[in-house]
Parts: C-alpha cells; structure tokens; sequence
C-alpha cells in the first residue's frame, strides 16, 4: 500500500517482508518534520498506523496502540545497523527466496518477544 503512492522508496525487502528496528516510546522522537506525516491503516479501526512523509511518501515507522514501543523501517536507516534478532508473523510470507541471516524464525510472535516487551515496559516504569 505505502510502496504503491507516488514516488514513493520501496518498504520491502527483495523476500516483500519488512525489517523493523523498535525503540521505546521514551527512546524514540521525531526531530523534524512531523507535521509532515500521514497515518495509513491498512484496515478500519486498526490498532496500528503507519507514518510515512507526505513530501516524499517515505515510509517512517509504525506504532501499535496501546503499546509502549515504535517499530521503524529498518531499511530508512544507512552504516552499520544491529542483527535481526527474529522473524515474526512468517505465516504470511510468500517469498520461496532463502532468508539472508540465520534469525529464528516464527508463524507469529514468539513468547520471547513479548518477555522483551514487558522487559521494557518494566524499565519505563523506572526510569531505565
């Protein structure tokens, strides 16, 4: 949907799936530009939005209500960016290429993502 606006950079990796880096709310700020962005859903009433820059239709992150945390394009960012942990909600995939890394891979969210969620929500109550 957001790869198909006008001019709009690829959101995609070469497998159709999206790579994410996820901040904490209170780690994570738009610096400029925010009165530059659009909210998509892709359905009606949808828990999540995706921001993307009106004056480029780039693609900026994706914030899930009510969570606590960001999920940015991973492939916004340039230099040297962490490893992929996991591979979440791989139920949907339909690529057949091989993937590029060796992270565990999962039909849907993992228990160990949500321990790090609620890790981090934790240290957000605490000033961490």
């Amino acid at each position: 949907m957001i790869e198909a606006l006008p001019n709009a950079p690829h959101v995609l990796d070469e497998d159709d799936g999206s790579s994410y880096l996820t901040y904490r709310d209170d780690h994570f700020k738009c610096i400029s530009g925010e009165e530059l962005l659009l909210s998509y859903e892709v359905k009606e009433k949808s828990k999540t939005k995706r921001y993307v820059a009106s004056c480029c239709n780039s693609a900026m992150y994706l914030k899930f209500s009510p969570g606590h945390w960001v999920s940015t394009y991973r492939n916004r960012y340039k230099g040297n960016l962490p490893q992929i942990e996991m591979r979440t909600q791989i139920q949907f995939r339909q690529s057949e290429l091989p993937f590029p890394d060796e992270a565990p891979t999962y039909k849907s969210f993992p228990l160990s993502l949500f321990a790090k969620l609620i890790k981090s929500r934790i240290a957000m109550a605490f000033g961490r």
